[in-house]
């Protein structure tokens, strides 16, 4: 009974720390976009609609497709991939853009738009951490001290 506690409890520490890991990797992009990037104006050219699942009947969920220009005058069309099913953005609405100079496809958005992703991978592999990780840790001691039975 303590193995299989001890498998359950390492493997959902594991995956907390995974989504630790994509929520920092995810956040430091988006912040290494902000400080290096290069901010230009955007506007919002269209809505793109989420592709439906199996077994959905609607998607309400939309996201915006945004054009700017490059200091270098290159044209760019970004396809955000952040959904709602609220309309955040309207169609001719002027957004703030940020691109990496060298790389004008790695874009971020103004607002909550690339924050997302990375704060819900933190909080989820935060909370699993914290809950899972101690008792993982004390059954592994336990484990290696002979105390659980194999």
């Amino acid at each position: 009974m303590d193995q299989i506690k001890l498998i359950f409890f390492s493997i959902f520490s594991i995956a907390g720390l995974l989504f630790l890991i994509i929520g920092i990797k995810e956040g430091l992009k988006t912040y290494k976009i902000i400080l290096y990037g290069i901010e230009t104006k955007g506007m919002v050219i269209d809505l793109y609609k989420r592709p439906m699942k199996l077994h959905e009947k609607t998607s309400g969920s939309f996201a915006p497709i945004v054009k700017f220009q490059t200091k270098k005058e290159e044209t760019i069309t970004y396809y955000s991939t952040t959904f709602t099913n609220f309309n955040l953005y309207q169609i001719g609405q002027e957004v703030n853009i940020w691109y990496l100079p060298d790389n004008p496809q790695e874009v971020s958005m103004e607002g909550k738009e690339n924050w997302i992703l990375p704060f819900s991978f933190l909080i989820f592999g935060l909370a699993m951490t914290l809950i899972f990780l101690p008792t993982a840790v004390k059954l592994i001691f336990r484990y290696f001290q002979g105390n659980i039975p194999s």
